[in-house]
C-alpha cells in the first residue's frame, strides 16, 4: 500500500470517528462523551473508544435505514438482553431525546424480556424506572391528577407488594389508579412494575413526600411503625392531611397508638384489613373491615372499594384490625374443629369427600368445610396462600384482646395452643391448610389413608 493510500485510509477512520463522536454526542450528551474520552485517554481503553466512536457510532448510527428513534428502540433492547444496566441508564435518558415515549421506552422492555427472559427484564425494568422517574417524574406527576381512577386527583402511594399486597395493588392499578409502589424487596417490587408497567417505582418512602393517600400492607405492627414512625419514615415526609391506610394485619392497640401519633403530625389512619386469601384478593372479591372516622373512611372508600365485595366501618380506629382479628380467631376454630371431624369419621371408615359434603349439606358447614377442605386439603395442595405462621399472629392478637378485656377465651386457648405446636413443627413458610398435618400425625392416620406420605 502507498503512502497516499494509508492516508487515505487514515483520513477515511478519521472522517468515521468524527462523524462518530458528533453522533455520540448528540444521542448521549456532552458531558458523557467528553468523560468517556477523557478517563481513557493514555490508557489501554483510549484505542477501545475509538473503535466504538468510529463504528457503533460513525458507521451504524449514521447509516440511513434507521431512524435515531429506532436505533434507540433497538439498543434498549440489546442491552435489556445483555444485562447491561450502567449503558441501558444511559441510553434511557438517550432514547429521551431521542423522542421516544415512556410507554414505549417501558413497551421495549417487556418486550425484550420474552426473550432475554424474567430475571434480565425485572432488574432491566427497575434500572429503566428510575431513570424514567429521574428524567419526568412519578406518572401523573406533572398536573398532579393521579389519573381517572377511585381518587382522582390525589396521588396514591402503596407500601408492601407481598402475597397480598400484590393483587390489591394490582386492583388499583386496574380500576385506573396512578400508583406509587415501594417494597423492601428490591426484586419484589421490579417484578410487580414488570407485570405491572402503569406503576411507578420508589426508591424509598422518602418519595411519597407528595402523597395524598399511603396503602401499607405489611406483615405486623413492628414492620407498620418502622415504616410509619421510624427514622425517615412516613410522618417524617407526608404533608399535613394525608392519611394511611393500613390494610394489614396489626394490634389493634398499637394501631389506636400510631393513630394518635400521626395526628400531631396532622395525618390521618384508617385500618382496613381483609378477609378472603389470595384468590379472592385478585378477584377483587375481599371483604374489608374499616376503623376510623367517618369522613376519613368515606374519603379514601371509593378506593378500597377498588379492591372489595364489601367493605363494613366497623368503628373507630383500631376496631378493624380487632375485628379481623377475631374473624381469624373464629376461622381458626372452625379449621381446627371440622379437621377433628373429619378425621374422626375416617377412622369409622367414612370417606372425608362424603362426610364433607354431609357438613356442606347440614348446619356444620363454615368457610372451612365450604372452601378449604375442598380446594386444598382434599386435594392435598394445601396452598391456601396464607401462611399458619400469620394465622398464629392473628389468632394471638384475638387472644391478647380478649385477655385485656377480661373475657375468657377457653375453646379459643386451646385452639391457640394446637396452631401454635402446628407451627412449631411444620416446616418454615407452611401454608395455613397444612395444620390438618400436624393434626394427622397426632391422630396416627392421614385423611387420604397414606400416612406415610404426610409423615414425610
Amino acid at each position: 500500500m502507498t503512502d497516499e493510500h494509508v492516508a487515505d485510509v487514515d483520513a477515511a477512520h478519521r472522517a468515521l470517528f468524527d462523524a462518530g463522536v458528533a453522533v455520540r454526542r448528540q444521542v448521549l450528551g456532552d458531558a458523557y462523551v467528553d468523560a468517556a474520552l477523557s478517563r481513557n485517554a493514555g490508557t489501554d481503553g483510549e484505542a477501545l473508544q475509538h473503535f466504538v466512536s468510529e463504528v457503533a457510532w460513525g458507521s451504524v448510527w449514521t447509516r440511513p435505514g434507521l431512524d435515531r428513534r429506532s436505533r434507540s428502540l433497538t439498543t434498549l433492547g440489546m442491552l435489556v438482553a445483555l444485562n447491561q444496566h450502567r449503558e441501558l441508564a444511559t441510553h434511557v435518558r438517550a432514547a429521551l431525546g431521542n423522542g421516544l415515549s415512556r410507554d414505549e421506552i417501558v413497551e421495549v422492555v417487556v418486550h425484550a424480556t420474552a426473550y432475554a427472559g424474567v430475571p434480565a427484564g425485572v432488574a432491566a425494568m427497575r434500572v429503566v424506572q428510575e431513570e424514567l422517574t429521574a428524567a419526568l417524574g412519578p406518572r401523573d406527576a406533572s398536573d398532579g391528577s393521579g389519573g381517572s381512577g377511585p381518587l382522582p386527583g390525589r396521588r396514591v402511594g402503596f407500601v408492601g407488594l407481598g402475597a397480598m399486597g400484590t393483587p390489591i395493588a394490582a386492583n388499583f392499578l386496574a380500576a385506573g389508579q396512578s400508583l406509587l409502589v415501594h417494597d423492601a424487596d428490591p426484586d419484589g417490587q421490579a417484578r410487580f412494575m414488570l407485570a405491572h408497567p402503569g406503576a411507578v417505582g420508589a426508591p424509598g418512602l422518602s418519595a411519597f413526600a407528595d402523597c395524598d393517600v399511603v396503602v401499607l400492607v405489611l406483615p405486623n405492627s413492628d414492620i407498620v411503625d418502622r415504616v410509619v414512625t421510624g427514622d425517615g419514615g412516613l410522618l417524617a415526609h407526608l404533608n399535613r392531611g394525608a392519611v394511611i391506610v393500613d390494610m394489614g394485619s396489626s394490634v389493634p392497640a398499637r394501631t389506636r397508638a400510631l393513630s394518635e401519633v400521626a395526628a400531631a403530625a396532622g395525618v390521618a389512619v384508617v385500618d382496613a384489613p381483609v378477609s378472603g386469601g389470595v384468590a379472592r384478593a385478585r378477584d377483587a372479591d375481599l371483604a374489608v373491615m374499616a376503623g376510623g372516622g367517618d369522613e376519613t373512611l368515606a374519603s379514601v372508600r371509593p378506593l378500597i372499594d377498588a379492591t372489595a365485595r364489601e367493605v363494613i366501618h366497623v368503628g373507630p380506629v383500631g376496631a378493624g384490625h380487632a375485628a379481623k382479628a377475631l374473624n381469624n380467631l373464629l376461622a381458626a376454630n372452625g379449621f381446627v374443629a371440622a379437621a377433628e371431624a373429619l378425621l374422626v369419621g375416617r377412622r369409622f371408615g367414612i370417606d372425608p369427600a362424603t362426610l364433607l359434603a354431609v357438613f356442606n349439606a347440614g348446619s356444620g358447614r363454615n368457610q372451612a368445610t365450604e372452601t378449604k377442605y375442598e380446594k386444598f386439603v382434599l386435594p392435598r395442595t394445601f396452598d391456601s396462600g396464607f401462611t399458619a405462621a400469620l394465622m398464629r399472629k392473628d389468632i394471638g392478637i384475638a387472644l391478647d384482646l380478649a385477655r385485656t378485656e377480661g373475657v375468657q377465651t377457653r375453646v379459643g386457648d386451646t385452639v391457640g395452643a394446637v396452631w401454635n405446636d402446628a407451627v412449631e413443627t411444620l416446616d418454615a413458610g407452611a401454608d395455613q391448610t397444612e395444620v390438618v398435618r400436624h393434626l394427622e400425625r397426632l391422630s396416627g392416620f392421614a385423611l387420604d389413608g397414606d400416612l406415610a406420605a404426610t409423615l414425610r
